[in-house]
């Protein structure tokens, strides 16, 4: 075995979906993309084929990473967006090869902070990436509960904030809007996303951002990515939090599936809350950062 290395665009759209999904094969979560959702999947979370990495032996791909890259409050930040290895290269030391060569990349683009996310129960993709000085930050949740539709009682509180829907742009402007969050979560990244905006006396106290899926025209899930408190009204943040998802999960649909994406386990109010409404785990996730 002699691997040597491409990047993700040096790939044809066939190729590359069939590698995507032959290095996902047998993954703890099932993941399988047509060329076109591979697409769709690559632009909404910005990866940059031409600055991901693709593992050959010979002419055969054999593993991947993708990458993406943003520059936050004057910081180079890169997201792994996967990692992978087919099947039959498995245990050949290939993740730990496209790692070497992923982190020489990160060292040339002048990265500053390297961030990730790893199925919690997946730890020999966790201890690789220790090897690499990846540390675990928090853990990320994918609950899930069933749909209340508008017959759910509203807290006494809701009334006591003014909440304005509109898209994850709005809450992009505010001054407390955070990018410490799983990339998937950045408002920019939730595709046909909105937003709910909590307000107190015309100031803004706290966010949240969430998806409706439909089928059809029947309403079929609603994803929460993110649900922040201004820092000055933490202590009001359970109240805050209440408002903010009951306003997100309220529907006059009669069946619908409720569920958080990527929530963070630090954000307790808002895991609290779900948990509250019946909430299951589905997913664990840590996330993991490597200051570079």
């Amino acid at each position: 075995m002699s691997i040597h290395f491409k990047t993700f665009s040096e790939l044809s759209l066939a190729q590359a979906t069939e590698l995507y999904n032959a290095g996902f094969t047998g993954y703890v979560v099932d993941i399988h993309l047509t060329v076109q959702g591979l697409i769709e999947r690559l632009h909404t979370v910005c990866i940059c084929p031409e600055r991901s990495l693709v593992a050959f032996d010979e002419y055969q791909p054999v593993g991947f990473i993708l990458n993406a890259f943003k520059t936050i409050n004057g910081k180079k930040i890169v997201w792994n967006g996967g990692t992978a290895v087919i099947p039959t290269y498995r245990g050949k030391k290939v993740g730990h090869q496209l790692m070497e060569k992923t982190m020489q990349l990160y060292e040339q683009e002048q990265v500053d902070v390297a961030t990730l996310e790893a199925i919690s129960g997946n730890k020999a993709a966790i201890s690789l990436y220790k090897k690499f000085e990846y540390d675990v930050v928090d853990k990320a949740l994918f609950l899930s509960y069933p749909g209340k539709g508008m017959g759910s009682q509203k807290p006494s509180h809701y009334h006591d904030y003014t909440l304005e829907r509109g898209m994850t742009l709005n809450a992009k402007l505010l001054s407390f809007y955070g990018y410490d969050v799983t990339w998937q979560t950045y408002g920019e990244h939730i595709r046909d996303g909105e937003s709910i905006i909590a307000y107190k006396e015309g100031a803004a106290v706290g966010y949240a951002l969430y998806k409706e899926v439909y089928k059809g025209s029947t309403l079929e899930q609603i994803l929460l990515y993110q649900c922040q408190v201004h820092p000055d009204h933490k202590h009001n943040a359970d109240i805050i939090v209440d408002a903010l998802l009951t306003a997100v999960f309220e529907s006059s649909s009669l069946s619908y599936t409720c569920k958080s994406i990527n929530l963070l386990a630090s954000n307790e109010e808002a895991v609290t809350w779900m948990h509250n409404q019946g909430a299951k785990l589905q997913i664990s996730q840590v996330m993991m950062k490597k200051v570079m």
